[in-house]
C-alpha cells in the first residue's frame, strides 16, 4: 500500500480506509495505521476525513493516557497537509 500510494496509483479512497482501520483494529499496527495516514498527503487520491481519523483518536483516548492523545493530535497536526488534489 505505501508503493501504491507513494507513486500516486489510483488507490479508491474506500479501500484505502478499509486497510487502515483493518490496521488499527490489529492489536500491534496501530501505529503503521497512523504512519499510513500520514502518506495521504502525498497523494491526490485519497484525502484524510473525519471517518478515517475518529477510530483512531477514540481508541487512543480510551486506552491511553492524556500525553499519548495530545501526541497524537500534535502528530497529525505537524504531518498532515492539504491534499494535492485541494
Amino acid at each position: 500500500m505505501k508503493y501504491l500510494l507513494q507513486n500516486d496509483y489510483a488507490v479508491t479512497p474506500a479501500t484505502f480506509k478499509s486497510f487502515v482501520l483493518f490496521l488499527e483494529r490489529c492489536k500491534g499496527f496501530e501505529e503503521d495505521a497512523k504512519r499510513f495516514v500520514v502518506l495521504t498527503s502525498e497523494t491526490k487520491h485519497v484525502q484524510v476525513d473525519y471517518d478515517l481519523l475518529r477510530p483512531l483518536f477514540i481508541r487512543t483516548i480510551k486506552n491511553k493516557t492524556g500525553n499519548e492523545v495530545l501526541k497524537l493530535f500534535e502528530q497529525f497536526r505537524k504531518n498532515l497537509k492539504l491534499n494535492k488534489a485541494s
